[in-house]
């Protein structure tokens, strides 16, 4: 069940991965075949209910089961679902008549609709059929005369809650789908433009070549990058560098097809994928791309289209930056450098400035937090349907007391009226509490009564146990929910499975409810098991996507966004242990002259390589990030200034070393120091940037007067 078991919902998980899985598709044929072998033995073995009426019951459940079985798992809303699903209280309406008059004894079957359905019945339209049929055909043995009040009864506490477990079931899978789409947006998307990211790019790449394969048309991919943005990052600061790189991708985005996929690489080089266009209508395209950038900017295109140069992405886009690069040789003369005027509206000030919350602001909302056992458990919702369960059982036991059952009948013991009282009050204190965390004494407890109330709900009722088996329907998904743990799940699934057994064991109850019990012994475990399951991929899902969220895809240092957290961390920190913080930045002299002469693939390759180096100069406990392009930033804490000096002069050797394809490296460094240059992230990385230039040009190079006006 860990994300080794199943590697299919390794990635996203939403109901269409879990209806998609072998797994889960054979678990609902074995439960057919399991209960299918339990009737075949009742018929043979168990001298009330011998004759082939059950007998009958249990060869429908084998040829379903034999059907389910020889199908590879089904996508949502076909045949085949529904035949599961109707399966379900067809045949456990079939096997209420053949226990008559104690068809309650089949109704523990019937759990497994209500998860079947959810998860392969995708729209309202689809299950609601369903919703209404069940019930009145798993209730017609009451209707028609052919069953006790015992069976009405379990009719009452079963058929309701097994749509309400259906919707709970529904709505975890669309909140792993909801965390599935938002955290993969994270990890595909970058955080400085909102573009895709490399991920993204090779996974569209791929899909779309698949496709126009298949559709046998042609695709084109289109290589950028900017005219003279070294420039500007180098006179003006990487922060108007990334209010330029922030503009462009917003252009692009515009200028393509809602169809197209628009992704940075890195630094100021971008890649369209334009779906459905050939060779003849490329170049106009990608002309289109660079007079859509503004009259100022200019950047190089290269491209390259399927299948004419190529059938690979690696070599698509390889073509695409051979001719960017050839391109940019012939017209180096012309349009080398951006005109700075364009982006004189949208400059940072010269001075750096404590950003300022604004009176009345609403605080800034925090991240949600990846979907997890403690989430789900802590959360209001499932809390609140665990304290409505004990209450809506209980009103039901006080609604059949309150009519006067006969003795003898159902809910007839002196008892009942005081376990039911007790049901009201463990309901009502869980709806007026918060939810405790996983696995203390409150959540516990929880857990516990959840199967020992049912248990003692069975021997208050004795010998008609069938009567209440619907209290115990919600043990397996509250147990595998309020236990982080699988040795914690399994003490608690034992603890529950050892208490039916007992009663069965005891001698108090009759052979009808020893069925029963038997039923919701298995419906347990399959429930646990296959929530479990869900609950373990969708955790497993979060952690994946979380950590890929916060890395650079090609050097798989922290990225933009995880450097900003990671540096708000460490100056928390730092106010409380009254200790300094140094944030180091540089960038790679040299770098865009390998890319213009060598090719993009080269300048990949030197920063995997700088990302490397940096790691080993500055250790495990410094965090390192790549924010864009060449920019690299390092957060060193409890390092003054001397420090810091001696850690820079350590970068600039590591870096100095570097001579790739013959071209050589190197780098300036900017330092900031915290509290002395700033208080706040953006400040200190600002100061940073600032004196980075300084230490790339000197003093004054930098200055408000050479700068353009903003």
């Amino acid at each position: 069940m860990s994300q080794r078991f199943h590697p299919a919902l390794a990635g996203r998980v939403s109901r269409r991965t879990v209806a998609l899985h072998p797994v889960v598709w054979a678990t609902v044929a074995a439960c057919f075949a399991a209960i299918a072998i339990t009737c075949a033995a009742i018929a043979l073995f168990v001298a009330p209910f011998q004759g082939w009426e059950v007998g009958a019951v249990g060869a429908a459940l084998f040829v379903v089961a034999a059907i389910l079985a020889s199908q590879p798992p089904p996508e949502a809303d076909t045949w085949l679902p529904h035949f599961a699903v109707a399966a379900v209280y067809l045949c456990t309406t079939g096997a209420m008549f053949a226990f008559e008059p104690q068809g309650g004894t089949a109704l523990p079957a019937v759990m497994f609709m209500g998860p079947v359905a959810a998860v392969w019945l995708d729209k309202p339209r689809h299950w609601l059929p369903h919703m209404v049929l069940a019930p009145i055909l798993l209730t017609s043995p009451v209707w028609l005369g052919h069953a006790d009040q015992s069976t009405f009864i379990s009719a009452c506490t079963i058929v309701g809650p097994t749509f309400v477990l259906g919707l709970c079931v529904r709505t975890v899978l669309l909140l792993a789908a909801g965390q599935s789409r938002r955290l993969e947006h994270l990890a595909m998307r970058d955080p400085l433009t909102g573009a895709g990211n490399r991920r993204m790019l090779d996974e569209a790449f791929a899909s779309e070549l698949a496709r126009h394969a298949a559709i046998r048309r042609p695709l084109t991919v289109f290589a950028f990058d900017l005219n003279g943005f070294k420039t500007i990052n180098d006179t003006l600061g990487h922060a108007a560098g990334d209010r330029v790189l922030r503009d462009v991708a917003t252009r692009l985005a515009a200028l393509a097809d809602e169809r197209a996929t628009v992704c940075r690489l890195g630094g100021d080089e971008f890649v369209v994928i334009a779906p459905l266009t050939g060779r003849t209508t490329a170049e106009a395209l990608g002309e289109a791309f660079r007079a859509g950038l503004g009259p100022a900017i200019t950047a190089g295109l290269g491209w390259a289209t399927y299948p004419h140069d190529g059938t690979e992405p690696d070599r698509l886009l390889e073509i695409a930056d051979a001719r960017l690069i050839a391109r940019k040789a012939a017209a180096r003369d012309t349009d080398d450098l951006a005109d700075a005027s364009w982006i004189q509206g949208i400059v940072l000030p010269d001075t750096v400035e404590e950003p300022s919350v604004a009176e009345g602001a609403p605080a800034p909302r925090r991240p949600r937090r990846p979907l997890s056992r403690d989430v789900l458990g802590t959360g209001r919702l499932l809390w609140r349907i665990t304290g409505l369960m004990f209450i809506f059982y209980a009103a039901i036991a006080l609604a059949f007391i309150a009519a006067g059952p006969h003795p003898g009948e159902p809910l007839s013991n002196a008892l009942s009226l005081p376990l039911a009282l007790v049901g009201v009050l463990i309901g009502t204190v869980i709806l007026c509490t918060r939810p405790p965390a996983l696995h203390t004494w409150g959540s516990e407890l929880a857990v516990a009564c959840t199967y020992l109330v049912p248990v003692a709900a069975f021997l208050v009722n004795r010998p008609d146990a069938s009567a209440l088996i619907g209290f115990g329907i919600f043990v397996g998904p509250l147990v595998a929910v309020r236990t982080r743990t699988r040795r914690r799940t399994l003490v608690h699934l034992g603890a529950a499975l050892l208490s039916f057994s007992a009663v069965c064991a005891s001698g108090l109850v009759n052979v009808s409810s020893i069925i029963a019990i038997g039923l919701l012994a298995l419906t347990t475990i399959v429930m646990t098991f296959y929530c479990v399951f869900v609950l373990e991929a969708m955790e497993a899902q979060g952690a994946e996507l979380e950590r890929l969220s916060a890395l650079d895809p090609l050097t798989l240092l922290a990225n933009r966004r995880r450097l900003g957290e990671g540096l708000a961390e460490a100056l928390e920190e730092a106010a409380v242990m009254q200790e300094p913080v140094a944030v180091l930045a540089l960038d790679l002299n040299g770098f865009k002259h390998l890319n213009d002469t060598v090719g993009h693939g080269a300048g990949d390759l030197l920063l995997i390589e700088v990302a490397t180096q940096l790691r080993h100069v500055v250790g495990r406990n410094a965090l390192v990030a790549r924010p864009g392009g060449d920019e690299f930033t390092i957060v060193l804490e409890g390092h003054d200034a001397e420090a810091a000096a001696v850690a820079a002069d350590r970068v600039r050797a590591a870096v100095g070393v570097l001579n790739p394809s013959g071209c050589r490296i190197t780098t300036g460094v900017g330092i900031a120091l915290y509290p002395v240059d700033g208080r706040t992230p953006d400040a200190l990385l600002a100061a940073a940037d600032a004196r980075l230039i300084d230490d790339k040009y000197g003093h004054g190079r930098t200055s408000t007067a050479q700068r353009p006006a903003a």
